[in-house]
């Protein structure tokens, strides 16, 4: 059998009554496949299923973050190591955004969802008015779309190669670096899980000038990085902050 698309999985919930969830063949079946169904409850709860099971409480329209672990969780109070996670995740995610039509008449529908992650559509009735306009996508299209993580290693030896390298590449660097009459000096980068980068000095005393001239490179670089997550971590601690807020008073105001 083969693996559903988004568009097919959709067509196949298309026209669904309301509150006639997914049934657990079907949530499994979505997780299987690798996708993730979006869609609405009541007024203030955004449903995934699938690839992603969460709930997300929403009261008549909001956001959430998600990533392939699942919906990045900024409700509860978190303590450091949290809100560094928070940020490391955070820039390995997408926006997910639940829009609430709250129109004097009530047009439908009244749940739609907008996010950068290419989707289906399907509508959910209720007394043969749309209701809900939810979406399917798939998993694995959130990657494409999220910021890339660097990696980076500085080399003198065949001992220093990093283990994140492809095994046959890393054969072939240890072998260059482990030869007699060689004193090479190499820069690996990679982003993501691309092909890495690699850049080395000439091997000659005389050309050698990699390691000496460049040995800063890996320290800036890292420095860099450590500055800009803790600036990063500062302004989520402050959003973080911000939405629990924002929360509080919306619950108090629905209540």
């Amino acid at each position: 059998m083969s693996t559903p698309t988004p568009a097919e999985f959709a067509a196949k919930l298309h026209g669904r009554p309301y509150r006639s969830d997914l049934s657990p063949e079907e949530e499994k079946a979505a997780k299987d496949a690798g996708l993730v169904v979006v869609f609405g409850a009541s007024d203030d709860l955004m449903e995934l299923r699938g690839a992603i099971y969460d709930e997300v409480d929403c009261f008549r329209g909001g956001t959430c973050r998600i990533d392939t672990i699942g919906v990045l969780d900024h409700r509860a109070e978190l303590d450091h190591m949290a809100i560094l996670e928070y940020a490391d995740r955070s820039r390995r995610s997408v926006e997910l955004r639940a829009v609430w039509n709250d129109s004097i008449e009530y047009e439908s529908p009244a749940w739609s969802y907008e996010t950068a992650v290419p989707h289906a559509t399907f509508e959910v009735l209720e007394d043969a008015e749309v209701y809900c306009r939810g979406i399917v996508f798939k998993i694995a299209d959130l990657v494409e779309l999220v910021q890339p993580t660097m990696k980076l290693a500085v080399v003198s030896s065949a001992d220093e190669v990093p283990a994140w390298l492809d095994p046959d590449f890393a054969t072939e660097l240890r072998e260059m670096l482990s030869t007699d009459w060689d004193s090479r000096s190499a820069m690996i980068l990679r982003f993501d899980d691309g092909p890495p980068e690699v850049h080395m000095d000439g091997g000659d005393p005389e050309d050698a000038t990699f390691a000496r001239d460049y040995a800063w490179v890996e320290d800036a670089l890292r420095r860099a990085y450590a500055a800009g997550r803790a600036a990063a971590c500062g302004q989520i601690r402050a959003e973080h902050e911000a939405i629990v807020r924002e929360s509080k008073q919306a619950t108090r105001g629905h209540r």
